[in-house]
């Protein structure tokens, strides 16, 4: 498969074409070539996939149209509307994170597919990634005027997961649990309550800090990463700490503003 970015619509050929009519997402990481063009009906599977193709940081991904009726307008969203919705979800998010390199989505010849390009900054980790693809299939319900608040509750993943996004968002961003555990950011985080939050997801500064006291102490006789493994085994949230993270900086109700022009040619644009 191969594409080719324009300003307007991304010319999309695929050995194994989208279907018209899809029950549930379909995605295809990267240029297709390490797995032949084959789509997955399943998240997770693409976030594999998008770890294969570095620099590339292309995700392709199919959607439903009739998903984002519900609760969202009373009328169905166009395929271009659908398209302006992620986009500025993820303008919002990445602003708040204050990353310069934005994520573009892009829309190809078939109306239910988007390409997207992601910001450097969700390849962080796994983790990272698991949100921005869980981003990408909420953000069909960004309307303009809604608030993030809104837009998790329409989907159980990003209602279950309200803590740990508000976390992320906070700028705690490095996951200390075990990778083992499940794999998708909801088998992490769903359900988890705001203390179990708190010791999972913390600042990589206090980490590193922390591993570079226990090697100087040691003399350095372990590697880095096993001292990196001890700091995040050590690390310890109290009560004062998860109140305030539980108040925040990230007022999730506020509506999510518009995109300026400028902005939207950014984000839509190659």
């Amino acid at each position: 498969m191969s594409f080719t970015l324009h300003p307007q619509v991304t010319t999309l050929q695929c050995p194994i074409p989208p279907s018209p009519s899809c029950e549930r997402d379909l995605w295809l990481g990267g240029n297709g070539g390490v797995y032949g063009g084959r789509w997955a009906a399943c998240r997770d599977i693409g976030n594999r996939r998008l770890l294969n193709f570095g620099s590339h940081r292309c995700l392709f991904y199919q959607f439903n149209p009739a998903w984002y009726e519900q609760g969202a307008v009373s009328y169905p969203y166009s395929h271009g509307q659908i398209a302006q919705n992620i986009a500025r979800l993820f303008w919002y998010v990445e602003g708040r994170m204050g990353w310069e390199d934005r994520t573009r989505i892009q829309r190809t010849q078939y109306g239910q597919v988007l390409v997207a390009v992601f910001s450097g900054g969700w390849f962080q980790s796994p983790t990272t990634q698991w949100l921005a693809t869980l981003l990408l299939r909420l953000g069909g319900h960004c309307a303009e005027g809604r608030s993030l608040e809104w837009v998790l509750h329409q989907h159980q993943y990003g209602h279950e997961t309200i803590p740990a996004i508000h976390r992320f968002l906070q700028g705690y961003q490095h996951y200390t649990g075990c990778m083992r555990e499940g794999k998708g950011w909801h088998m992490l985080f769903g359900l988890r309550n705001w203390e179990q939050v708190c010791r999972l997801l913390i600042d990589r500064r206090e980490v590193e800090q922390r591993a570079f006291e226990l090697a100087s102490q040691d003399n350095h006789q372990q590697s880095g990463e096993r001292y990196w493994l001890t700091a995040c085994s050590q690390f310890q949230v109290d009560d004062s700490q998860v109140r305030e993270a539980q108040a925040g900086t990230i007022r999730l109700t506020e509506r999510i503003p518009r995109l300026s022009l400028r902005d939207y040619n950014l984000a839509i644009a190659a």
